[in-house]
Formats: structure tokens, sequence, C-alpha cells
């Protein structure tokens, strides 16, 4: 599951530690320039890039619910550079093969969180779609008449039949790359998302301050380099039931990432079981009790992660699974495997539950 890359950055050359799944999930469908994935309630979206690999530059996001009365989504977004950070809003020109885009020549370009965005939504968002679908390149020029990003549309065509396919679209009045008559009553509903009963959180008093004995003698820890007591490694420890502990104990660490091995023993850390928290199918070769960067909410008995790629954050993984009295399962699912600036809250889904 794990594995270390290097990664330039500027001037320096850091080691970032990164899970291999996210490097490329199976569940990313590879469309030439551009990817695809749905979520377990088929929530789908598709993506590309302007600049290369590991640059801060831009990303080009369709989004939809599955479902009939489901809303197509449309976002352009770019880094804004210093200079430009102040200024709001910013006037961006659509060029289509280097001719202005007619409807959608020039638009506004909110400024949030030091990111310009332009969205299209529902009508609009289908008729920008239809415009450049059958184009080769989408350039992005701002108020100053200078380049600011190129999207290759190759494999944009393919990537919405494939959206369209995986959220039973084509050939009717909803789809996106291949419409036809079929009316949009025919799409079928979206999945319900699965349910989760929470067991019910209990008392954190008397929690020990370290690992006990029984469970620093396991054999999975012996190749650990990290003591809790002597860094900056916080020991992760909760009850969750009358006599059972849950344990994430730091065992090694980057510069931006801390792995942790999980595991579930009594209130003494005996009878010790590795906790393996599922991945979305796909999302993950080998499962693992291995995580990185950990927190533990006993209050939702909820356990959280985030895998950095790199330390800005902007690829990885981010997961929430909640304990049911039994095993810990999957609630939540965000993965990015390109590093290209984007902000968590942009990534895509993989899965979604209810958590009652």
């Amino acid at each position: 599951m794990i594995r270390r890359v290097f990664v330039v950055l500027g001037q320096s050359l850091v080691l970032a530690l990164a899970l291999a799944a996210p490097a490329r999930a199976e569940v990313f469908k590879e469309f030439k320039d551009w990817s695809a994935v749905c979520d377990n309630i088929k929530s789908c979206e598709a993506m590309t890039f302007a600049g290369d690999t590991f640059e801060l530059a831009a990303f080009f996001t369709i989004r939809r619910a599955a479902g009939p009365g489901a809303p197509v989504k449309v976002v352009i977004s770019a880094m804004a550079s210093d200079d430009e950070a102040g200024r709001q809003p910013t006037v961006w020109q659509l060029l289509l093969d280097g001719k202005p885009l007619p409807g959608f020549a020039d638009l506004n370009a909110p400024s949030k969180d030091g990111m310009w965005r332009v969205e299209l939504v529902g009508p609009r968002a289908e008729a920008f779609l239809a415009a450049i679908r059958n184009g080769d390149g989408l350039l992005v020029k701002g108020a100053s008449k200078t380049d600011r990003s190129r999207f290759s549309l190759s494999g944009l065509s393919a990537s919405l039949l494939w959206l369209d396919d995986a959220q039973g679209r084509v050939g009717g009045a909803t789809a996106l790359a291949k419409p036809g008559p079929t009316p949009a009553s025919a799409v079928p509903p979206a999945p319900r998302r699965p349910i989760i009963i929470a067991a019910k959180p209990v008392s954190q008093a008397g929690l020990p301050k370290t690992p006990p004995a029984a469970l620093k003698a396991n054999p999975a820890l012996a190749e650990c380099d990290l003591d809790p007591k002597a860094g900056n490694y916080d020991l992760v420890v909760a009850r969750l039931a009358p006599g059972k502990l849950f344990w994430g104990i730091p065992c090694s660490a980057g510069a931006y990432n801390t792995f942790y091995e999980l595991f579930v023993t009594d209130e003494k850390g005996g009878g010790a079981k590795p906790a393996i928290p599922p991945y979305a199918p796909g999302a993950e070769d080998q499962p693992t009790n291995e995580l990185m960067n950990i927190s533990f909410d006993p209050a939702k008995q909820m356990l959280s992660n985030f895998d950095k790629m790199r330390g800005i954050g902007d690829c990885g993984a981010m997961s929430d699974w909640v304990w049911d009295g039994t095993s810990f399962l999957l609630v939540t699912q965000y993965m990015m495997p390109d590093c290209h600036g984007v902000p968590p809250d942009d990534w895509p889904s993989l899965w979604q539950a209810e958590v009652k």
C-alpha cells in the first residue's frame, strides 16, 4: 500500500511518503487527457488539467449526480498569482481552437481562497459542453490578454460518453455525448447511500497514556522508529466499548506524513487484532492496518485520515470510517491521484454512506 516517491518542489528534493493506491486507482478511467470516476451512488465527475504533473496550474471539472433531474455542473478553476489575488472579479476569454466561443467568450471569474473560478450549471453547462466537445483545445485568457491556461479536449467526448453510460443516459434527453429521444424519466434513480449504524459512544475516562507492554511487543511494531514520548508524534487511543480499545500507534514519519499502525485490543493491550479500515472498491490493492495522519472522534466513533502525496495537500486521499461495534466501515472517501494544486474540497468522491 505504501511507497516512497521523490518529488521535485522548486530547487529542493523532498522525500514524500504516499499511498500507492492514489497514484492511479483503478476506479479512475483514463480517456487520453481526461479522467473520469463515479462513486457508489453514481455521482460522477470528469477532469483534466492545464500544465504538467506537480505544476500548480488550473483544472477543469464536469460533475453530475445520478437521477433524471440531476443538473450538470462545469467548473474551470485556476490559481491566482500573488499580484492577482486582490482583484475581484476578473474576466476570462474562452477560445475554442483559437476562436472566441460564441456565448461564452467573456465570463466573470470570481476569486475565492486564492482560486479564480467560472461555474456553469444546468442548461448553460450542457450548451457549453455541446459547443466544445468536438474541439481540440480550450484556451482561457485573462483580462490582461495574456495566455492563462490551455485545456486539451482530447478524450472529453469519450469521458462524457462514459459518464452518460454509468448513469443510464445514453440515447436519452439528458445525455451529454449521444443524446436521443428516450425521455428523462427513463434515467435510473440514484442508488441509495448505504446506512451505517454507529456503535454508541462510551466513556473515555482512564485511558492509558502509552501503549502497554503486551501491545508494544507485537511483531508488527518491531520496525517502527517513532516513540510518542520522545517526539511530536501523538499516540491515538480511544475506547470503542467497555473492555475494547482502539490504538493508532505512530510508526514512521516523513516531512508531512505520519504513518500509524492500527489495532483493537482489550483494556490491557492484550488480544491485539489489526484494525483494517476498507477503501472504496478498486481504490486499494491490498487492505492494511497502516494509515497516514489519523484522528479519532470518540463522540462519533469516527476514524479519519488524510493521505498526502505532497506537503501542500493537493493530492492523495481523505477518508472517514465509523465503528459499528464490530469493525470500521467506510463513510466517505475522496481521492485526487494527480498533483495539480486541486484543493481537497474539489476532490472526486469515491464513496458515500449515511451514519445513524
